[in-house]
């Protein structure tokens, strides 16, 4: 076979096939699907770390567009908050937004300015536990460690990590935007100028009865003339 190859015009292909070891085909096929192989896991690492990329810009927006969403109420509550006059009047709540990327409401919190300010000197266990919630809810206070059991959870619902309850009351009146001196204003003018009473309608006018007449009806012409 190699002496046919060498005669022949193709003697230089003819001797280079010879000299190719056996199976080269099988063996270029193998290299070929390493490259290959290669190749595909480079620009699968490259999509993947694309992908990560991605996923964290998505996130980062999400966590954006929720901070954004609980600035804006938060601005709100507190532009209606700085309105009040009224110690009755009820205050707008605070979201927040927890590390877990939640929005967040109190699940407790006091019906109006009076019952916010009746806080200043607490005297019964629930009003503790009320600013001892808001405190720690806005962060106020450090919140309760997760190993906390029942028992102590109980105990630390009046604790007030040393803070005096007049000071939580003012520092949450800050954070709602309250205006103490407006209210303070708005109460000593009701006490200083009472209602006045309101005057009876002309509906009860009208239903009133009225006073007997003491002078007899006087006879029409024309009883005096048939009496005649």
């Amino acid at each position: 076979m190699l002496n046919r190859c060498v005669g022949t015009p193709a003697a230089s292909a003819a001797s280079a096939c010879a000299m190719s070891p056996p199976g080269n085909t099988l063996y270029l096929t193998q290299q070929e699907f390493t490259n290959f192989r290669y190749d595909f896991e480079m620009i699968r690492t490259g999509i993947d770390k694309r992908l990560d990329i991605v996923e964290a810009i998505l996130k980062q927006l999400q966590v954006q567009g929720q901070q954004l969403q609980v600035q804006t109420r938060q601005t709100r509550a507190y532009m209606r908050n700085r309105a009040i006059k009224n110690p009755t009047t009820r205050i707008d709540t605070l979201s927040i937004l927890a590390p877990s990327g939640m929005i967040l409401e109190p699940d407790f919190f006091p019906r109006d300015v009076k019952e916010l300010y009746s806080l200043r000197t607490p005297t019964m266990p629930s009003q503790k536990r009320l600013l001892n919630y808001l405190a720690r809810f806005y962060d106020i206070l450090p919140a309760l460690p997760a190993s906390t059991s029942e028992d102590e959870s109980s105990e630390s619902d009046t604790e007030l990590g040393g803070m005096e309850p007049e000071s939580i009351v003012e520092r949450l009146e800050n954070l709602f935007g309250l205006d103490s001196d407006k209210i303070t204003k708005f109460t000593e003018r009701a006490a200083n100028h009472p209602p006045r009473e309101s005057m009876p309608l002309a509906s009860e006018k009208r239903c009133q009865p009225s006073a007997p007449n003491s002078n007899p009806p006087t006879q029409s012409i024309f009883d005096q003339i048939t009496t005649l």
